[in-house]
């Protein structure tokens, strides 16, 4: 996995302008928007969220909604009234709604609304300090 975080996450720099905003849902890390990019490249091509949804749900090698529905409470939704066709009681909701979330932020390229502001600037920061090191044992010389 290391190895694969050292290959991909230099590789990932020409898209920080849109994995940034990406970042801001709860649960997506800097490694898991670069997957996302990578394997959707552009979301334009999805008609809806739940052409999105169905295709994250078709492609589990990310295992993303995994990661960001343990990440968050938020799936976890309560209806109190019963309705016909539903008992009352917690209903797990959250594969649609959160690819769905991840497909409106990167088809607006804002900010998710309920950012963690003060996580959400440790992640680029973060990727900014690894790139400087990587960057400065790119131009030193090897010795042997």
């Amino acid at each position: 996995m290391e190895a694969l975080k050292e290959r991909a996450l230099p590789a990932a720099e020409p898209f920080m302008a849109r994995i940034e905003p990406l970042t801001s849902v709860k649960g997506v890390s800097l490694f898991i928007a670069i997957a996302i990019i990578a394997d959707s490249i552009d979301v334009g091509r999805f008609g809806n969220p739940k052409a999105f949804a169905s295709y994250l749900r078709s492609a589990p090698p990310t295992q993303l909604l995994n990661h960001v529905m343990s990440a968050s409470s938020k799936p976890l939704c309560r209806y109190e009234r019963p309705a016909e066709y539903k008992k009352s009681g917690p209903v797990r909701t959250g594969p649609r709604r959160v690819s769905a979330e991840i497909y409106q932020t990167l088809k607006k390229g804002e900010y998710h609304y309920a950012r963690n502001t003060k996580n959400h600037r440790a992640k680029p920061a973060q990727y900014r300090r690894f790139l400087e090191n990587h960057n400065r044992q790119a131009i030193l010389p090897k010795t042997a």
